[in-house]
């Protein structure tokens, strides 16, 4: 059998665009995906209701593009203010690590302690 010879494993090549690979761009698989389906359910139901095969493919185009793009600006905005915050998180964290045991740390929790 071939997967024997590969020693059991399957090897799944990255497919490529531009010279990046696709699986590793944030936000992709989905938008893609999501607009995929409402641009096929778009044109069908288009098609359904009106029985007009160029524009309903125009219309599932357009749907397409519009989900697309839509979804990718909006998940790409969450990712980045996600990792923002994640960013900041850990400055405030090595900042910490920083004064931790040193004459400001006991100064910091002095005036803590003083403002309550």
């Amino acid at each position: 059998m071939a997967d024997d010879d590969a020693g059991g494993y399957y090897e799944e090549k990255p497919l490529m665009f531009f010279g990046r690979d696709v699986s590793k761009i944030p936000c992709f698989r989905n938008s893609f995906l999501y607009g995929l389906t409402s641009g096929l359910f778009g044109g069908l139901g288009y098609f359904m209701f009106t029985s007009k095969i160029p524009q309903s493919y125009r219309f599932g185009a357009t749907t397409y593009l519009a989900v697309t793009i839509g979804y990718w600006l909006q998940c790409r905005y969450a990712y980045i203010t996600n990792k923002q915050e994640i960013d900041r998180i850990q400055a405030a964290l090595l900042r910490r690590i920083e004064i931790e045991g040193t004459a400001l740390e006991a100064e910091l929790l002095n005036d803590d302690d003083e403002d309550s």
